[in-house]
């Protein structure tokens, strides 16, 4: 060990220029599937988050109370918009372009290719001669209406208006946009228009979401002051995130600044010395250095998650940092005259068995997390597992040196007296019996009330307020009419995507109209190749050619001149063809709905599979049931989405978090025992851990405090400190009492809990409810941690008859 600590210093400097080196390739995974577990839905979700990039669709929501301004100021904003960074597109309306006036006129017998069962009845019966009579006579009065000049075109290739039938329909689109039956994206009335945004790259990326954000607010800007009275706002994925992140940052900064001003004071005020920071600081940076030169060797990047492994490792290094820069100042008051160097080595020899011994059983702890279902955790877990470690060296190999050369005088500075009798307290006989009755009260309160309960998103928290979800809850409301309503995903993958799409019909058809939910299917706008071949089909059998015969009488008996409609009896005796309506139908993907198709249809980035996802709404959706019902239709489908997910996350944790718990514990405790001399020691540290973690779990459930997958970045850093003052505690209780181990350690163990509450205090003034969460646990674990430490240790140390209570009374005045 001697030879080891010697050569620390250039082992320090060796790390350092090979993390200098390995640094710059960190890369930030944006995978939001790392966030998953390990299971079916789970997977396919992550599959659609890769694949559709966040699946929503982005709107321009324009509203006011004159419906021609509304009109013109949504037709402007797409105009603008067109051309701008990130957009590839965007509409008004999802109807076909009109037609060119020098092309031919459009063939009305590709209708029955996108005609549903209802549909094509119609279209039958529009064939027989009492209807095409009727028809006929109806096209006759509009064209004698005024401004019917430009129907000429239209009519001369379709007199009997087939196409109208299949167009004269509203749907709707998204739960944030529908469509009327012209297919403008109209609602209360023309009041409200949505501008349907074709998008470039993920919702998810945060440069991409950004980019297309502000274009769409600089097409806003340059449209709606033609507009007096309208205004206009942004919804969807790219908006929310956005917005999040903006809120996040903003949080960030906030909390930050706040955190480093009550951080230092709380130093300043319980340790007395500022200038210990100097000895502290340059480890605790180069710790964190060399945790993320681990970081980025790791394949695929870091998770987002999983970079709170700095807060892990400044948190618990700071703490550690503490303890040993007091066996500086406690090696200083024993040898006032010797120097620094003498100093040093004092103070390594004293610190560096607790020390290590806490880092490598906290290290173990946090590696149990490997356990995890979700690889964001176990990421977490490893880093946070060799930070401790490696932060413990780097404090261990320059602050002692550094400290020595601040603490040039001896210089006594006394422990609060409220500390020492309130430790004496824990450990008297009177005082240990009433910390066992307290923590027994605890356990029966954990039984009755239970352990903490997630809150009702773990994982998409939205924050009140942001303009982008208030454009989307009133997107929602004016266009499937129930906002909250919950949203299920079924994705269906293939390689072959026009089987794919064919399995996505059926699934439509099986899912059917009617009843509280609503289905949005790609199926009823862009159909599969044999949809189309058999819908041709049911055409051909009505014998379209003998239907032109009887079409060409009753043009002459209505009054109509033949010859102009030569192009609709071509039609009718040589229709469409199975080409000519996947052709139409690729036109139309790339045209009007491509916005639309990009929600339901795409190519998974890696697998080039095809997936193609259809969207469930309606309230209270039971995701079992769903999926119960699409195992006879298609039993590859998958019911996903994020309801899915949250239940996914919530059956993790209450698996992950006993069963990590619990082998944490037993690693720690087979660490320990290594390295103590005594088995009472161990339990000692194990009961404090332990009543730690049972009074923030009691905490949580009183105050009401949301549990979500945030809350793992809190959890390492309070075991990691817990063990820490455990350590440093033990080792003062062997060579002296209660009250002398707390002279010699109180002030520090103050110390590092309120400089932790005061960083975790800051975050409370977050917006972002995960934040301010976190900050909250963060407070609450602190100060239990606190109170383990003083109370707790003392007590067990006493009630198991160790060291710690026969120096007590030998030293007790």
């Amino acid at each position: 060990m001697a030879r080891l600590l010697r050569l620390a210093p250039l082992l320090a400097l060796l790390l350092t220029i090979a993390s200098l080196a390995l640094v710059p390739r960190l890369r930030l995974s944006g995978r939001l599937a790392s966030l998953f577990p390990d299971d079916p839905a789970a997977k396919a979700l992550g599959a659609y988050v890769d694949a559709f990039g966040g699946g929503d669709v982005t709107i321009v929501l324009v509203r006011g109370d004159d419906p021609r301004a509304v009109e013109a100021a949504a037709d402007d904003i797409a105009r603008s918009a067109i051309g701008r960074p990130g957009v590839r597109g965007a509409t008004t309306s999802v109807a076909a372009p009109a037609p060119d006036p020098d092309a031919p006129p459009p063939d009305p017998t590709i209708a029955w290719a996108f005609a549903d069962d209802e549909e094509r009845k119609q279209l039958a019966q529009a064939l027989s001669d009492a209807d095409m009579k009727e028809r006929l006579e109806e096209t006759r009065a509009l064209l004698l209406m005024p401004g019917s000049s430009g129907l000429s075109t239209m009519i001369k290739g379709d007199p009997l208006r087939l196409l109208s039938i299949v167009r004269g329909r509203a749907r709707t689109l998204a739960a944030t946009a529908s469509a009327d039956e012209s297919g403008a994206l109209v609602a209360d009335e023309g009041r409200a228009r949505f501008v349907l945004v074709n998008t470039v790259g993920s919702a998810l990326d945060s440069d991409d979401a950004k980019r297309l954000v502000d274009a769409l607010e600089g097409a806003i800007a340059d449209a709606l002051p033609k507009h007096p009275g309208v205004r206009a706002s942004i919804a969807g994925g790219a908006a929310i995130a956005r917005d999040v992140e903006r809120m996040i940052r903003h949080d960030l900064y906030l909390s930050s600044a706040l955190s480093t001003v009550l951080v230092a004071v709380a130093f300043v005020v319980t340790f007395r010395r500022a200038r210990a920071l100097l000895a502290i600081g340059p480890p605790l940076l180069l710790g964190t250095l060399w945790t993320t030169a681990v970081a980025a060797m790791l394949p695929g990047g870091i998770t987002a998650i999983a970079m709170g492994f700095a807060s892990v490792v400044i948190g618990v290094g700071l703490d550690t940092g503490v303890h040993v820069y007091a066996g500086v100042e406690r090696a200083r008051l024993a040898a006032p005259e010797a120097p620094p160097h003498e100093i040093g080595q004092r103070a390594l020899r004293e610190v560096a068995r607790p020390t290590l011994t806490a880092a490598i059983a906290a290290g173990l702890a946090f590696g149990a997390m490997a356990l995890s279902r979700l690889p964001a955790l176990r990421q977490l877990g490893l880093l946070c597992a060799v930070g401790e470690v490696l932060t413990a060296l780097a404090i261990l190999a320059l602050t002692p040196a550094i400290a020595a050369r601040l603490e040039r005088r001896a210089v006594e500075r006394p422990t609060p007296r409220a500390l020492e009798r309130l430790a004496a307290s824990a450990a008297s006989p009177r005082g240990g019996r009433i910390v066992l009755a307290a923590v027994a009260c605890a356990l029966v309160a954990f039984a009755i009330l239970g352990p903490p309960r997630t809150g009702e998103a773990i994982v998409a928290l939205k924050p009140k307020g942001l303009p982008s979800l208030v454009a989307q809850e009133e997107a929602i409301r004016l266009s499937a009419g129930t906002p909250g309503e919950v949203q299920l995903t079924i994705t269906q993958t293939g390689r072959d995507p026009d089987s794919v799409l064919a399995r996505a019909e059926r699934l439509s058809r099986a899912l059917g109209p009617g009843g509280p939910r609503t289905v949005e299917s790609i199926a009823p706008w862009l159909p599969s190749r044999a949809t189309i071949e058999a819908r041709l089909a049911e055409r051909d059998r009505l014998g379209l050619a003998g239907r032109a015969d009887a079409l060409s009488r009753l043009l002459g008996e209505v009054g109509f001149a033949i010859d102009p409609f030569a192009p609709a009896l071509a039609y009718l005796r040589k229709p469409a063809t199975v080409d000519d309506a996947l052709s139409a139908v690729g036109r139309l993907r790339d045209g009007p709905l491509a916005p639309l198709a990009a929600r339901h249809v795409a190519r998974h980035p890696t697998s080039g599979e095809s997936i193609v996802a259809t969207y469930v709404r309606g309230p209270g959706l039971d995701p079992a049931a769903l999926a119960r019902e699409i195992a006879g239709v298609d039993p590859d489908a998958v019911v996903t989405g994020y309801p899915v997910l949250e239940q996914s996350l919530r059956a993790a944790l209450a698996r992950d978090l006993p069963r990590v718990a619990l082998v944490a514990l037993i690693l720690v405790a087979i660490a320990l025992r290594s390295v103590l001399k005594s088995g009472r020691e161990v339990i000692v540290a194990l009961v404090a851990l332990a009543v730690e973690l049972l009074a923030v779990a009691l905490a949580v459930r009183v105050f009401h405090v949301r549990v979500h997958v945030y809350d793992a970045l809190v959890l390492p850093v309070l075991v990691g400190i817990t063990v820490d003052e455990s350590m440093f505690l033990l080792h003062a209780l062997r060579e002296g009492g209660t009250v002398a181990a707390i002279r010699r350690e109180g002030r520090a163990i103050v110390t590092t809990a309120l400089t932790t509450a005061c960083g975790f205090a800051a975050l409370l003034t977050c917006g972002f409810p995960g934040l301010r969460d976190l900050g909250m646990i963060g407070v609450l674990g602190t100060v239990a941690g606190l109170c383990a430490s003083l109370i707790i240790v003392p007590a067990t140390a006493r009630l198991l008859g160790g060291a710690g209570e026969q120096a007590s009374r030998t030293t007790r005045p």
